[in-house]
């Protein structure tokens, strides 16, 4: 399950970096050809990693339970959180560079 919210996370973080005065789940919405390719590029790897049972046992993973999934799903609306905090503090001026 962790390899699926760094992954997801990765992806929140590019939307988050893409228009500064923007929250960032906006960042679907502007014309990038690339964004779509790469959003299902990252879904074919986890679910390829997560579906083959070989490549399963070689990365040492296995299906998240329930809880797994709940763990992760707050772990990736505490990130988006966070990264929303981030983008409003540095758009204050509140953090120098």
């Amino acid at each position: 399950m962790v390899l699926v919210v760094l992954v997801s996370c990765v992806l929140l973080l590019i939307l988050a970096n893409r228009d500064l005065a923007r929250p960032a789940l906006w960042g679907v919405t502007d014309p990038n050809p690339w964004l779509w390719r790469m959003a299902a590029a990252m879904g074919v790897l986890l679910v390829s990693v997560l579906g083959l049972p070989w490549l399963r046992q070689v990365m040492g993973l296995a299906w998240p339970g329930l809880q797994g999934l709940a763990v992760g799903a707050c772990l990736l609306a505490l990130c988006l959180v966070w990264l929303e905090l981030v983008r409003r503090i540095s758009r204050s001026g509140k953090v120098s560079r």
